[in-house]
C-alpha cells in the first residue's frame, strides 16, 4: 500500500514529478509548470496544506510542491498505480509458481 500524498495527505497514486502524490496534487503541479501562474498568500505563507482543504491556498500548495522537491525534470517516468502494482506483483507470483514447479524440490523452498 502505497503511503498519502506527501503535499495534501489525501490517498496517493504514485510518484509524480518526483514525489509521492495523489492525482489532483500532480495536476495542479503540472498546470502550474505549465502557466507558470504567480500566486500571492494572503497569510504570510503559513497556511496549512491539509486533506479536504488543499485548495485554500494554491501559493502554499505550490510551494510546498517545491519544497518537498518536485521538480519538472521528474516527469512522471516512474509513476506507478494501484493497478500496476497489484498487476505486477500478480505477474511475479506466476513466475515464481512456474519456477518452483520446474525446479528441483531442492530449490522450491528457497525460491518461496
Amino acid at each position: 500500500m502505497l503511503p498519502p500524498c506527501r503535499v495534501c495527505g489525501e490517498k496517493a497514486s504514485g510518484l509524480h514529478y518526483g514525489v509521492n502524490t495523489c492525482e489532483a496534487c500532480k495536476a495542479f503541479f503540472r498546470r502550474n509548470l505549465q502557466r507558470g501562474a504567480g500566486y500571492k498568500c494572503l497569510e504570510n505563507n503559513k497556511c496549512l496544506i491539509l486533506p479536504g482543504k488543499r485548495s485554500s491556498c494554491s501559493a502554499c500548495r505550490f510551494n510546498k510542491c517545491l519544497a518537498l522537491g518536485m521538480c519538472k525534470e521528474g516527469l512522471c517516468v516512474f509513476c506507478y498505480y494501484y493497478y500496476y502494482y497489484y498487476y505486477y506483483l500478480f505477474l511475479l507470483v506466476i513466475i515464481i509458481a512456474n519456477l518452483c514447479s520446474t525446479t528441483d524440490s531442492n530449490y522450491r523452498n528457497v525460491l518461496l
